[in-house]
């Protein structure tokens, strides 16, 4: 008895030291825990002596080919022009575009950030591994775990799960599995992606506000009228189908008040089905309710179970983080769906014409005066 004993107080005791062990020669000391791990010197020392530095994804560098006009614009009367520089990137996920920001050697005064349509190209972590990658931001988002982090970060390591990273180099490994029709696959990888961007963007705010950055974010804008490109299996409950094409037909002879009657029932029952909606949108439009045509396209694309093009709940997120951290976004997706009820506003699938940036080129300049006192 005695002898057992002494084995259960040995276990006690010798398990959270192995497990502590363990963790301290395995684990990085990164208080968020991400599932990878940049190379050395994959950014290493980038120098800019930009006043305004534009970064992000693939609608960044777009909106990068007019940062000549944008620094016309802010400089007005001004003798020496405001310089602005882009480190933007199609295809980076703001993963990237964080660790560009650390390895900057000195901070703009101003940054412009858009990130959304690239957040989930890239594979960072091993999707065998996703319960573990749940729990550690679980931990992450305690309160109180960031408190005691933030003042000893190096006992992060100690804190979290042990995952095995990946390695990430200039060179963007595409997630091919996201494309590949499987819907529960698309939406656990995207749930993941989510709570990457929701822990990184919190480090971005933090580290450049730390650093008396001021970031002004943009929403990136959606497609609104584009159809969604698949409705998740089974949304859509198999009693109700009838009405669905009775909402489709009452739409095309333009009947669109007895539409209404219809689609509302139908949202409400088959409320993750992204073609009911789709569907509701437009109806909605059509009856001049604008404020709720819009809710119900960005849900379209929020259960759309193929979206590869820019997320709402990316742009959710977006906002809510700037507005935790008591700083200003410029809506640029509300912008382009109200310039979308009187205009054509996309050149295709994916990008807003020339002279919709134009637009948000004066917001940026407004704000970036305002901000300057210029």
């Amino acid at each position: 008895m005695k002898k057992i004993l002494l084995l259960c107080i040995a276990i006690i005791v010798l398990t959270p030291i192995t497990i502590l062990t363990y963790r301290h020669f395995n684990n990085d000391s990164s208080i968020t825990p991400y599932p990878y791990i940049f190379k050395p010197k994959t950014y290493a020392s980038i120098e800019t002596d930009a006043s305004v530095l534009i970064m992000g994804d693939a609608f960044a560098a777009r909106l990068a080919s007019f940062k000549s006009g944008l620094a016309t614009k802010i400089s007005g009367d001004i003798k020496k022009t405001l310089t602005i520089e882009s480190l933007a990137k199609p295809g980076e996920g703001l993963h990237r575009t964080l660790e560009k920001l650390k390895n900057l050697k000195r901070l703009p005064l101003i940054i412009i950030l858009m990130s959304n349509i690239d957040n989930h190209k890239e594979l960072v972590f091993r999707p065998s591994e996703s319960s573990d990658i749940y729990e550690n931001l679980k931990i992450y988002e305690n309160p109180l775990i960031q408190s005691i982090l933030m003042i000893f970060p190096s006992l992060a390591k100690y804190f979290y799960h042990h995952v095995n990273y990946v390695e990430l180099d200039n060179t963007i490994k595409i997630n091919k599995s996201i494309s590949t029709g499987d819907e529960i696959l698309y939406q656990q990888h995207m749930q993941m992606y989510f709570k990457l961007y929701s822990a990184t963007l919190n480090e971005f705010f933090t580290y450049a506000t730390k650093r008396n950055s001021i970031v002004i974010p943009i929403t990136s804008p959606i497609h609104h009228k584009l159809k969604p490109k698949k409705s998740c299996y089974g949304s859509l409950a198999p009693d109700t189908q009838n009405n669905f094409q009775q909402a489709i037909k009452l739409i095309n002879e333009r009947d669109f008040k007895s539409a209404f009657n219809i689609a509302k029932d139908l949202v409400l029952i088959n409320s993750s089905h992204a073609a009911t909606h789709f569907l509701n949108g437009l109806i909605n439009e059509r009856l001049n309710n604008y404020r709720a045509a819009y809710r119900s396209f960005l849900n379209a694309k929020a259960y759309d179970c193929a979206n590869d093009g820019v997320h709402p709940i990316f742009n959710e997120i977006l906002k809510d983080k700037t507005s935790l951290f008591g700083l200003e976004y410029i809506d640029y997706d509300r912008f382009i769906y109200d310039q979308s009820l009187k205009n054509n506003v996309f050149l295709d699938e994916t990008y807003p014409q020339d002279l919709f940036f134009q637009r948000l080129n004066d917001m940026l300049a407004n704000k970036i005066k305002n901000l300057l006192k210029l």
